[in-house]
């Protein structure tokens, strides 16, 4: 009797540690890294912070989309960028603005792999 109690001890303790492992891999890591936006795109500085140059452009023929930004970074690559509202006044199809902004956790609507966006401040270039 005693020997069952030993067996199923030790079977338990030994299921126990290799399920739950040393603890490394159980919860990913973050990286610290700090990166400089500056450095990633074309951008103009103000007393009231970072401004990204971009156009905008009239996406209304594409499904779920209306106005977009469309930013060059630094590398060349496009980014589009999709504000949740825009301005009646920036509403002109290739029209070149400065703009500040935060990014939004709303799914883009647009299907031209838009990232959604909270404009914080807006002005013609």
């Amino acid at each position: 009797m005693q020997n069952k109690f030993v067996f199923l001890a030790l079977g338990i303790s030994i299921v126990f540690f290799t399920a739950c492992g040393n603890g490394k891999d159980a919860v990913p890591t973050t990286s610290t890294e700090v990166v400089d936006v500056a450095e990633e795109t074309e951008e103009v500085i103000d007393e009231t912070g970072v401004f990204f140059e971009a156009i905008v452009l009239d996406k209304s023929s594409q499904e779920g989309c209306g106005f977009v930004l469309q930013k060059t970074n630094k590398d060349g690559t496009i980014q589009l960028l999709e504000p949740l509202t825009l301005d009646d006044n920036f509403k002109v199809d290739g029209l070149s603005v400065e703009v500040r902004y935060t990014l939004s956790r709303r799914q883009s609507l647009c299907s031209l792999s838009s990232v959604p966006i909270t404009i914080d401040e807006i002005k013609p270039k």
